[in-house]
């Protein structure tokens, strides 16, 4: 099914599993025209909070022989506002997130992949884990510190992507982005920016 926007013809793309599951949120669905990938996604209950559309310009990035490398880096804090309520915390997270986005004969999957186990044999001091998806390994490294009643939490990956992911899927992006969300008494907004969808190839 496919509709018209001011861009040309919108392709509905069939989303077969979101973040390893086949639950969605509500006002969830991702579309693809020529030259952009639209992922509309809202959280939270339908009369409170808007949807955030993202919009991904299409670049193309070839696999060769050598794996690509995309870093993704988040800093999140969490904190208490209210000393009369101690466990009702604020939060508020930033930094470039890298998802997924696969195609294979069920359907497309969009993933943000997690580390299982180690890959033996790279020559490198860093730890590479091998995910979900074959051809797709991760670095992690997550930062906790605390200061007064602030916690930090600072999460960093490197998501390594070889010709091997090939041999399950035909067709893949890998999405970049820039988020900035927060949940607190001052504010609760959720803001994307200087979205990339590089398409795999």
């Amino acid at each position: 099914m496919s509709q018209k926007d001011e861009l040309g013809t919108q392709e509905q793309l069939d989303i077969a599993s979101y973040m390893g599951d086949t639950s969605f949120p509500w006002q969830f669905s991702v579309t693809r025209s020529s030259d952009r990938i639209e992922i509309t996604q809202a959280r939270g209950p339908e009369d409170k909070i808007d949807p955030v559309v993202k919009r991904f310009a299409i670049e193309d990035s070839p696999l060769k022989s050598e794996p690509q490398s995309f870093q993704h880096t988040v800093i999140r804090r969490v904190w208490s506002e209210d000393s009369s309520e101690p466990d009702v915390r604020s939060q508020r997270s930033e930094g470039r997130i890298v998802e997924f986005l696969l195609h294979d004969e069920s359907g497309w999957h969009l993933d943000r992949p997690d580390p299982h186990t180690p890959v033996k044999g790279l020559d490198t001091e860093t730890t590479y884990y091998q995910t979900a998806y074959p051809g797709i390994t991760v670095s992690n490294a997550t930062v906790r510190s605390k200061a007064d009643d602030e916690l930090k939490f600072t999460e960093e990956r490197e998501y390594r992507i070889s010709r091997e992911l090939f041999e399950r899927y035909d067709s893949g992006y890998v999405l970049s982005y820039h988020e900035l969300n927060e949940e607190s008494h001052s504010g609760a907004f959720w803001e994307t920016a200087n979205e990339v969808a590089y398409r795999l190839k």
